[in-house]
């Protein structure tokens, strides 16, 4: 038997392990339906005013979605946080909401505390109000997961004017420190508004985000952005916007007297590049006479013209559409495994992550499978070849194709002789055909054999054994064949013998044979079963039976009998008498007749010497040997012939 490869591998051109490669999720609109849950009270919290409110958000998710866990995005409003202006329920947020639902993600558009007195520090407690507001309903958000479908991993918080002022404020002032000194309180200014995690509601879970999207929003200071692994941030602002600056100053064309100095859009990019952040930053020069603050069509979130937005807002989101998407993409630059394969063996790659499913495409056609983290690819065609591997992440977002380029070397030559079978006990010798002299053998499981240089092997199995070798190659590859042995039994000759005389029937015993050759040791011989001789002469014989199975494998049994062909011719003798008859110890023959020997034959024509003597004129006493209880002869031998007289041996 020819045994080339003995692993299963699934053959496909490609192959999906539960996720569609081809998915556009997250980019277009995919979700003919979609859920709104509006009013989901979120936390309870003080007004600057002292009054307290409770903050609600209006929630939508895709309809009939299988994936039990989405991506999230936050969307908070326009306002310049003057309270009664707006709320959640404004144009731009509620469109932005329902927009990305219909691709696939978990949207809202929250209500946050606003309003303050009209001085600076007043303004700094209303960016900080709004941040604690923005933070407690991220941790509302990852303490209720599993009821809205959210991956925790993947919060995004995207807000316009105020509402990027907020999302920049959550994602980077983080720390206690950070805190504007007015938030402490004091004379003149109110109460201590607590740590940035203490208000809103009692959720202990964090308020980190994934990314953050600020349109049109700012900072009042670039310094809380430290090294490179902060939140990602999309940035986009009109160069000329009169409300928050492009560049630093104060809000309202430098007029807003009562905020603090902000830095806008092109100083917080300045600063991210500085440190290597992953941001994007979207400068928008517009028109002259163009509103360059919520440039899309709105004010204060509400459409200007009443009916929907303007040229930009596809733009925009376009823009945010592909940035949360940068931000979902799983990414990997190398797939680990050698470059060179062996046509028809398996090469094994590591790929980068157990978490993550795989879409695999190769040229030419090959078979791979994917066991935990590793795949395993077979090529049955030399030369150039490739595979792609396109990871699919828990979002059901697929990566880039990577692709890996190979050289697929051919096997060493290497020929066994075809399957052969040998009888039990012989010796066969089993020669190789290679091209290479680096090779071994191995036999079944016992293992290795011989190596280097020996292109033939003698064996002697006791059983069916496989002999396999293998061919190393100057790069690497491994040829290899085997060989099955067949070992087929021997017969098991036996048979016995029932004498008559000189006439002999044998009764054939034997197993596991077919065909017989009886040799009767006189020259003399037969194929039959079961046959009967006659012998012509008297003396001891020996008689071999083969025995053939269908295999033609062949055992011999020989035995050797003593044979009387001599009859008491024409000579007439006085009756003879045998006594006791059974016998046990001796026997007594009455004759007149002086014998010349004494003897006992069995029934197989076996002889056995005795101890006789004269005890008178007429009688013969006879001592019989150890014999086992049977049928026997007494033979005596005269001058004219023999004398067979049978008795039994008693106990």
């Amino acid at each position: 038997m020819k045994c080339f490869l003995t692993l299963v591998f699934i053959f496909f051109s490609s192959y999906v392990f539960g996720q569609n490669c081809q998915s556009t999720r997250y980019k277009e609109r995919v979700f003919q339906n979609i859920i709104v849950q509006r009013d989901i009270q979120y936390g309870n919290a003080d007004k600057y005013d002292g009054s307290n409110i409770d903050l609600k958000v209006d929630l939508f998710m895709p309809g009939g979605d299988t994936l039990p866990y989405r991506p999230a995005i936050i969307w908070a409003h326009a306002g310049a946080f003057i309270d009664l202006i707006n709320d959640k329920s404004v144009n731009d947020m509620q469109a932005f909401a329902d927009s990305f639902a219909h691709k696939g993600f978990v949207t809202m558009s929250m209500d946050y505390r606003r309003g303050y007195l009209g001085f600076q520090n007043q303004v700094e407690r209303a960016v900080y109000r709004a941040g604690q507001d923005a933070r407690a309903l991220v941790r509302f958000l990852k303490a209720n997961y599993q009821l809205y479908g959210i991956d925790t991993n993947y919060i995004f918080f995207a807000g316009s004017s105020a509402g990027g002022v907020t999302g920049l404020a959550l994602a980077y002032v983080d720390q206690e420190s950070e805190r504007p000194a007015s938030t402490y309180g004091g004379f003149g200014i109110g109460n201590d508004m607590g740590c940035l995690d203490c208000s809103t509601n009692s959720y202990t879970n964090t308020a980190s985000i994934k990314a953050v999207v600020s349109m049109w929003g700012g900072l009042d200071d670039t310094t809380y952005m430290v090294n490179a692994s902060e939140i990602p941030a999309l940035l986009i602002h009109g160069t000329d916007d009169q409300i928050v600056p492009f560049d630093k100053g104060k809000p309202f064309a430098n007029l807003g007297l009562w905020f603090p100095d902000m830095y806008g859009s092109l100083p917080l990019h300045r600063r991210m590049a500085n440190l290597g952040m992953d941001h994007e930053f979207y400068p928008f020069d517009l028109p002259p006479a163009t509103i360059n603050h919520e440039f899309y069509g709105t004010t204060n979130g509400y459409w200007l013209n009443g009916q929907g937005p303007n040229q930009y807002w596809d733009t925009i989101h376009a823009l945010i559409t592909n940035f949360l998407y940068r931000q979902m993409k799983p990414s990997f630059d190398t797939i680990v495994g050698s470059r060179e394969a062996c046509i028809g063996s398996e090469t094994v790659f590591l790929l980068p992550s157990m978490d993550w499913d795989y879409c695999i495409e190769t040229f030419p056609s090959a078979s791979y499978s994917i066991l935990h983290d590793s795949l395993l690819i077979r090529w049955d065609t030399a030369g150039f070849a490739w595979f792609k591997v396109t990871a699919v992440n828990s979002l059901g977002v697929p990566s880039d194709a990577y692709r890996v380029d190979m050289l697929i070397n051919y096997l060493p030559l290497l020929l066994l002789p075809e399957d052969t079978a040998i009888c039990e006990g012989d010796t066969i010798e089993l020669a190789m055909t290679s091209n290479t002299n680096n090779y071994q053998w191995t036999q079944g499981q016992s293992g290795f054999i011989a190596t280097v240089g020996i292109g033939r092997i003698s064996v002697a199995p006791m059983q069916n054994t496989y002999y396999e070798a293998y061919s190393l190659s100057d790069d690497g590859c491994v040829g290899k064949d085997s060989v099955l042995v067949y070992v087929d039994s021997m017969p098991t000759p036996d048979f016995s013998v029932n004498p008559n005389g000189a006439t002999l029937s044998f009764s054939n015993s034997s197993m596991g044979a077919n065909s017989w050759l009886w040799d009767f040791g006189d020259g003399d011989t037969s194929q039959q079963a079961n046959p009967t001789h006659t012998y012509n002469a008297t003396g001891s014989y020996t008689i071999t039976l083969t025995a053939t199975s269908n295999a033609g494998c062949s055992a011999s049994k020989s035995l050797t009998v003593f044979v009387l062909a001599t009859s008491l011719g024409e000579e007439k003798y006085e009756p003879l008498s045998l006594y006791p008859n059974p016998a046990e110890n001796w026997l007594t023959v009455a004759t007149g007749i002086g014998p010349e020997k004494v003897f006992v034959v069995d029934a197989l024509g076996r002889t056995y010497k005795v101890d006789w003597e004269v005890a008178a004129s007429s009688l013969i006493k006879v001592a019989l040997p150890e014999l086992e209880p049977a049928v026997y002869q007494l033979v005596v031998q005269t001058e004219s012939g023999y004398i067979r007289l049978p008795f039994v041996k008693s106990q």
